[in-house]
């Protein structure tokens, strides 16, 4: 009887378990590069030199909180340089990015978010908003940045084994995003050689009449003269 008030509850545990670890992992490893629309600035704490840990910021020009989270992670980086790569995540327009670096310099990598998919993809309904990801793709922690203090991020790098292969330059974390320019096919050329000839056809047809005009009223006129000479002779013969 027991064995039978248990085993649901077991189950039933082992169901939720599997949702926590499973929403767990956002990414896998085979789907960096992340594709972005424009990177707006380089990292100019550090450079990608095959750091474990990726972290993005998402935040906006209008968001005041984020202007503070900023100079807290950038402040992380410098003492994470090592472990950690930070990456500010926008999905504003270049120009409202310039403007705003201009009064307020971010030292992380700024990029601009391809049509919303970073958003989408680690839900981020608020900002600022950070999420903390493996190079394996494993999301670490996610959340507001201000919650993420050093003795966290020591923890987590201490606890990860990282270990991932192929991701070794900033490339292979993040892509620009190059729309593929369409080649035309066989037929869409024959098409279209087709109708310029017609159209330089019918240009000469235009002009046909004009160019003709002159020698076809002499060849009526000498078709009309030879035929009046022939009706002639066959008069003369006949009387």
């Amino acid at each position: 009887m027991k064995f039978v008030k248990i085993f649901p509850r077991a189950i039933g545990m082992i169901i939720i378990w599997t949702i926590i670890i499973s929403s767990s992992r956002v990414l896998k490893a085979d789907e960096f590069p992340l594709e972005v629309a424009e990177i707006y600035a380089p990292n100019s704490i550090v450079d990608y030199e095959g750091q474990k840990f990726i972290l993005l910021d998402f935040w906006a020009t209008w968001c005041a909180p984020c202007r503070i989270a900023a100079v807290q992670l950038e402040v992380l980086q410098e003492q994470f340089r090592d472990d950690v790569f930070m990456i500010s995540v926008t999905d504003e327009s270049h120009e409202a990015v310039e403007k705003y670096m201009k009064k307020f310099a971010i030292d992380l990598m700024v990029v601009r978010d391809l049509g919303g998919s970073l958003f989408r993809k680690f839900n981020v309904n608020s900002r600022p908003y950070s999420v903390l990801l493996t190079t394996n793709g494993d999301v670490v922690w996610q959340g507001h940045p201000s919650d993420l203090k050093h003795e966290n991020l020591t923890d987590y790098i201490r606890r990860y084994t990282v270990c991932s292969k192929g991701i070794e330059r900033v490339e292979d974390i993040l892509s620009v995003y190059k729309p593929v320019e369409e080649v035309p096919n066989a037929i869409e050329l024959s098409v279209e050689k087709s109708l310029l000839q017609t159209s330089m056809f019918s240009q000469k047809l235009k002009k046909f009449p004009i160019l003709l005009l002159k020698p076809m009223v002499l060849m009526i006129f000498m078709f009309i003269w030879k035929v009046r000479l022939m009706i002639g002779t066959i008069i003369r013969i006949k009387y």
